[in-house]
């Protein structure tokens, strides 16, 4: 599996989820992952609980950082600077706005393809956090003051917009949870 990998502490977090979502029988049609390590197993461990069928869409996957992957945020950030988390490009990676609109993609064919249906994705948090920014009408360059913690349940309500045009938005939506983490607290 390509990609970092999952704790076992994350591991344990994300059975916990399941079991939430089984205890509350929340019905899912089906589940929906990056297909990078970390996000997959935590699908996949969610999915234990649940037994959905899993697919994964590469356009869900975390920030591509180049030449500085699979270096720890804390090293990229101090040699990048604001680029690590900015609009600036970085070599051989992507911009956030790059990331934001591969993800939002991802969300509109997940929604059109399956209207009406109820549909679990499974991200990465920088990923989350930039497609929560466009759900939530603030830009890229606004401050981020949430956190989008590892597990944590956000509902977004979606569905597609009849009146689109090219480079409008393609859907509607609601955040009606956000951050949800009550399965940690138990």
């Amino acid at each position: 599996m390509e990609g970092c990998q999952l704790t076992p502490e994350g591991g344990l977090e994300a059975t916990k989820l399941g079991e939430r979502f089984k205890a509350e029988q929340r019905t899912f049609s089906h589940l929906i992952s990056s297909d990078l390590g970390r996000a997959f197993t935590t699908a996949a461990n969610i999915n234990l609980a649940l037994g959905l069928t899993h697919t994964t869409d590469a356009r869900l996957r975390e920030r591509a950082l180049g030449k500085f992957e699979g270096q720890h945020r804390e090293e990229a950030n101090k040699i990048l600077g604001s680029a690590a988390t900015g609009g600036v490009a970085i070599d051989e990676g992507e911009t956030a706005e790059d990331v934001q609109n591969r993800a939002l993609a991802a969300i509109e064919s997940i929604v059109c393809d399956n209207l009406g249906a109820n549909v679990l994705v499974v991200s990465h948090g920088g990923t989350i956090s930039l497609l929560l920014k466009k759900f939530l009408g603030l830009g890229l360059d606004a401050p981020c003051h949430f956190k989008v913690q590892n597990t944590s349940v956000s509902v977004v309500d979606c569905w597609p917009r009849e009146t689109a045009t090219d480079g409008e938005a393609r859907m509607d939506v609601i955040v009606t949870t956000f951050g949800d983490v009550a399965h940690l607290l138990q």
